[in-house]
């Protein structure tokens, strides 16, 4: 019974202190996850699984998987496929022809990367015959780079053919245009291109640094039909709505202001971004972490995971099981598995935990002096336990991590609604709690021990 007693104590005291973050597991290898709704696509390499999943006779291919979060079951495309995207029913990928063996754009070889993409709906995946590389989503906008060596064409009437091409493609006209820009990398809010210019290419001196040597930002408009340079360097980032890039340069998570023309660094160190609507998630140290874009500050995680993307309270993310073990029951810890979470928002600031840097208090203004990623409510604190995984639902071995490693939480501050003086509600709860245990401890264990005492004294 004081076992029993004792679990309660301890489960109420870590229930006051720690947000809540559900994490649960597809068990399906994979990596480069994109969600939308119910869906999160993923790339599957056959030789992680042993199993030939295009049904080729080989098990070395990259196949383009979806799992459907209302049916808790993965469907497989059965086509070959990488980095995919999805939005509504559609999930767009790049196809080797190569891995599928096939000549899909008719040109004679068997050497191009191909956009195609897959109808959710109709179960069949659409070639659209077009080369194409490094492919990124708006809705139904696909923007992508063509090699002009591919096909053989001066896209951009420069007299060679060496040259990559900015282009793009709508999903439900089926209209392609190209830019004629030089680019590679680009990412698109529906408004503007962002993308980067290999000076070597262009044979222009685009930062005004005296050299041709350098990668640099530049900006196409889709209304006007025009570029122009941004002179700042920077490669592979990813947009949002309102036309905020982020981007990593030398280990630092940089953003950008597409429609403003401005650059931020953030002092932040992280190994890979995503930005979506009014959050950056990036990883660090194998952890996933967040940058809030409406209060300018961190937050921190035990997450373990990379590559995360995000869809309102959903974030999608693949775990390499050497931090965690082992995920999908295969009785190894060789694989990298995805996995998504369900963010809360348990102290009620109307800020998601993942991107709340005191997730115990509420404080939805997020302030943040020092700016260590723990919001100044909790920095006072003893307890600066960050957000950890809460078990996931039916996965014993989930408890078998080593995911609940104490590392600082951040936190934000806002004045709250009622300032109960110094003291916040969480530790009169706490105090409350304790009490009530020790009363029911009461109940339970002296009736027992008054009954012991009758007995010893002859009654």
């Amino acid at each position: 019974m004081r076992g029993i007693t004792l679990t309660i104590v301890m489960i109420i005291l870590f229930s006051t202190g720690v947000s809540a973050l559900t994490i649960h597991s597809t068990e399906m290898p994979g990596e480069n996850p994109a969600i939308y709704g119910s869906i999160i696509a993923f790339e599957t390499h056959e030789d992680d699984i042993n199993t030939d999943l295009n049904e080729d006779g080989d098990t070395g291919d990259r196949i383009i998987q979806y799992y459907n979060l209302e049916t808790q079951k993965t469907i497989n495309t059965k086509t070959t496929g990488k980095n995919p995207q999805v939005f509504a029913y559609y999930i767009i990928f790049e196809t080797s022809e190569a891995e599928e063996k096939k000549d899909l754009n008719d040109d004679g070889d068997k050497t191009d990367s191909i956009l195609q993409y897959y109808n959710i709906h109709e179960q069949k995946t659409i070639n659209t015959e077009l080369a194409a590389h490094n492919l990124y989503l708006y809705q139904y906008l696909v923007v992508f780079s063509t090699p002009e060596k591919q096909l053989k064409m001066d896209f951009n009437n420069d007299g060679d053919i060496k040259d990559s091409v900015i282009r793009y493609y709508d999903l439900k006209t089926e209209e392609i245009v190209t830019t004629k820009q030089i680019g590679e990398t680009p990412v698109t809010n529906g408004k503007l291109i962002l993308f980067s210019a290999d000076e070597s290419q262009t044979k222009i001196d685009l930062n005004d640094d005296g050299d041709q040597h350098d990668d640099v930002f530049q900006i196409y408009s889709l209304e006007t039909k025009t570029s122009f340079s941004t002179k700042e360097l920077g490669a592979q980032t990813t947009m949002n709505k309102n036309g905020i890039a982020a981007y990593i340069q030398g280990n630092k998570l940089y953003l950008y202001d597409a429609e403003g023309n401005y650059k931020k660094e953030t002092q932040i160190s992280a190994n890979d971004a995503h930005v979506k609507e009014n959050v950056i998630l990036y990883s660090h140290d194998h952890k996933i972490n967040a940058y809030n874009l409406n209060t300018k500050t961190k937050s921190l995680s035990e997450i373990y995971g990379q590559k995360p993307d995000m869809f309102e309270e959903t974030i999608a993310f693949q775990t390499d099981e050497e931090y965690t073990g082992d995920l999908n029951n295969d009785k190894d810890q060789e694989d990298t598995v995805i996995r998504y979470a369900i963010s809360e928002d348990k102290d009620n600031d109307s800020v998601l935990d993942i991107l709340d840097n005191c997730p115990t208090i509420s404080n939805k203004n997020q302030s943040d002096i020092d700016t260590d990623g723990i919001g100044d409510k909790c920095d006072s604190k003893i307890d600066k336990t960050p957000p950890v995984e809460k078990k996931e639902q039916n996965k014993p071995d989930e408890t078998k991590q080593n995911e609940t490693k104490k590392e600082k939480s951040t936190s934000i501050e806002k004045k709250p609604k009622q300032t109960p003086k110094k003291n916040d509600w969480g530790i009169w709860f706490g105090i409350l709690m304790i009490l009530l245990i020790v009363i029911i401890a009461a109940i339970l264990i002296l009736p027992g021990y008054y009954r012991k005492k009758k007995k010893g004294f002859g009654f």
